[in-house]
């Protein structure tokens, strides 16, 4: 009963362990989605830049908080200060007292300083030189509210633009919009910034701005072989072409041209069929875009040979191969092999099924079914055969060992 049990257990094995092609059936409703990523959001929680984008221009104008440096130098002197502006927009320079510079720009702020050095200098033969620039920028208030991280009032430093506050307040939550943010009661779509560069997009703010985030209305899915599938936010107007760009573009091996849809498929609707559409078609909210994956039987038929064959493993098909043809090209069948009772496995569109085939036979010439032609992904099985020479010396060592101990019984058992 060992033997038979291990010749079973190798069956088995062999047929439920092989990792074999198995051919796309075609799906009748829209895919289970699992736990899909939102690419558009993973942009507004990066961390944010550690230094403004932009500096201010020749039109910006003081206020409170602005630090200044100062330089006053002649051969007599050479003299530094930091000069902040305080909450009644002044600065206070020693010896040249207090200036109101709130409201003026830069220049303008060094025309009043010079204007105010002139009434001390009483060398004109060694006049003092100034330089004046801004050193720090006042930060600006900006309150985020909505489907935000960490809605809230943030200071944040001057020129920061509207994708850093969004990543100081952690980012856009799943439940919200990146194509329709408020900014001051303006729609901006942000989308535009970082698919298409679009710096309108991505605005500078100012102090008192107000962001609100509203909730995610309209989305579509795009699944296989494409970059980076997920969930996508839409407008109206679109296209599939568009919706591919974001996703980063299909990979290399997507079937080329051929694009899938399950319409409404989010909104788990009943009626949902699968269509083919093109790159030009219009997206519908709740849309589940496919993109197929070639076959691996095209690209690189094969069918797969184990048990007692020299070279077991995989064996690339061609049209007309038939079993004897596949055995030969493992090395053929070891001396233990028992042809008479092939085991061939396939996989159909209805699932799959076992057939057995006797190629001894074949062999033989008894029959001419014993060699039949094989399909891609085909799994076979060349089995043991019990009649060898290591099973019948185990049978023969078990039979010698029970008579042996039925002797040592009859002995024991006899007349003394």
């Amino acid at each position: 009963m060992t033997i038979f049990k291990r010749l079973l257990s190798v069956f088995l094995a062999a047929l439920l362990g092989w990792q074999v092609p198995v051919l796309a059936q075609q799906q009748l409703g829209p895919p289970l989605l699992p736990d899909l990523p939102q690419p558009q959001l993973a942009i507004t929680r990066q961390p944010p830049d550690e230094q403004p984008l932009q500096q201010p221009g020749s039109d910006y104008r003081l206020a409170s908080e602005d630090l200044l440096s100062l330089q006053l130098w002649n051969r007599q002197l050479n003299l530094s200060y930091e000069l902040p502006v305080n909450a009644q927009g002044e600065i206070f320079v020693p010896r040249l007292g207090t200036l109101k510079l709130s409201g003026q720009t830069l220049t303008e702020a060094r025309a009043a300083v010079q204007q105010r050095l002139g009434t001390l200098q009483n060398t004109p033969q060694d006049p003092i030189q100034l330089a004046l620039f801004l050193k720090s920028p006042r930060r600006i208030a900006v309150l985020l509210s909505g489907h935000v991280s960490r809605p809230g009032q943030y200071r944040l430093p001057w020129g920061t633009t509207l994708l850093e506050a969004l990543r100081r307040a952690g980012g856009i939550r799943e439940s919200g919009s990146v194509r329709q943010i408020q900014l001051n009661g303006q729609a901006i779509d942000l989308q535009r910034f970082y698919a298409q560069g679009q710096t309108q997009a991505n605005p500078v703010l100012r102090s008192g701005a107000v962001i609100y985030v509203p909730p995610l209305s309209q989305r579509v899915a795009v699944l296989g072989e494409v970059q980076q599938p997920g969930i996508y936010e839409i407008q109206p107007g679109d296209t599939v072409a568009e919706l591919l760009a974001w996703a980063g573009g299909t990979k290399t091996t997507a079937v080329p041209g051929q694009i899938q849809r399950w319409s409404a498929g989010l909104l788990q609707h009943k009626s949902q069929r699968l269509e083919s559409v093109s790159p030009e078609t219009l997206l519908g909210s709740g849309d589940i875009l496919q993109i197929p994956a070639r076959r691996l039987e095209a690209v690189n038929p094969q069918v797969f040979i184990r048990g007692q064959v020299r070279q077991a493993g995989a064996v690339n098909w061609r049209e007309g191969l038939q079993l004897l043809d596949a055995l030969q090209q493992a090395g053929g069948e070891l001396n233990s092999a028992d042809l008479g009772a092939v085991m061939i496995s396939r996989q159909s569109a209805q699932g799959r099924s076992e057939l057995r085939v006797n190629l001894q036979a074949f062999l033989n010439g008894q029959s001419t079914e014993g060699n039949p032609l094989l399909q891609p992904g085909d799994a076979i099985l060349i089995p043991e055969s019990f009649f060898n020479v290591r099973n019948i010396t185990e049978l023969t060592t078990l039979i010698l060992s029970t008579l042996g101990i039925v002797s040592v019984v009859i002995n024991l058992s006899g007349p003394r």
